[in-house]
């Protein structure tokens, strides 16, 4: 990544910084919660160049609910990330992206840090579906009476594949759904589908959404409370 962005032109460099910071009353990714149905505070700086890249760092309070006496996953997640997107046509844009998931206070046993790579095709900003590929995914699914530690996976192979849609509203207001399926290392016996549906309202720089969130049995059963079905609310502000 370093040695692609030290090749670029000077005048590449020649675009703008942004980012955002906001809270959401259930950090929820892929149908899962990242903070045990607690609010979590949120924020990301970028940097886009006027060639359509961007790189960036996202962070996020986190809550993974360790029981008593294990070790700990962190209390946050910090992302770096890069990205390029382009137009195919007047309606169809690309996008690829690296991302490198981190868990900086994690003391965990399990080494949660991995890394993905996605790509995406959109139509008119408003469908997008999305392929993400990671190489190095760690994974561990609830206990069960008959397996107490639950399976594990560590540093495998996972896909996931989501399709999302956004319709402008009046009133500066937009529906947004989305469905997903994540398909975890086949030890974990816990590949499931993810779909979400909601509004978001947006004036300015500042954005409130609200969605409903759920995941199928298979989920469940597998990360218990992580997937449990439910509504989240957020707030953002750009700047």
């Amino acid at each position: 990544m370093a040695a692609a962005v030290l090749a670029l032109p000077l005048y590449a460099f020649a675009g703008e910084f942004g980012g955002s910071v906001g809270a959401t009353t259930d950090y929820v990714y892929r149908g899962l919660s990242q903070s045990h149905g607690d609010p979590a505070i949120q924020g990301d700086v970028h940097y886009r160049g006027v060639r359509r890249w961007v790189v960036g760092v996202w962070a996020s309070s986190v809550d993974f609910d360790t029981p008593s006496g294990g070790s700990s996953r962190g209390s946050v997640e910090v992302d770096l990330y890069a990205g390029w997107d382009w137009s195919l046509t007047k309606d169809w844009d690309a996008r690829i992206g690296l991302t490198h998931y981190s868990y900086p206070d994690d003391d965990a046993l399990l080494n949660y840090d991995y890394d993905e790579v996605t790509g995406s095709l959109t139509w008119q900003s408003r469908i997008s579906a999305t392929v993400a590929w990671s190489p190095d995914v760690t994974r561990r699914t609830a206990g069960t009476q008959r397996l107490p530690q639950g399976w594990i996976a560590e540093h495998e192979q996972a896909i996931s594949y989501e399709l999302s849609a956004s319709q402008p509203l009046r009133w500066h207001l937009s529906a947004v759904a989305g469905v997903g399926y994540y398909d975890l290392p086949s030890v974990l016996r816990a590949d499931y589908l993810f779909w979400n549906a909601g509004l978001n309202f947006a004036v300015g720089r500042a954005q409130v959404g609200v969605m409903y969130i759920a995941t199928d049995d298979i989920a469940k059963r597998s990360f218990g409370y992580a997937a449990q079905d439910g509504f989240s609310g957020s707030f953002s502000w750009r700047f």
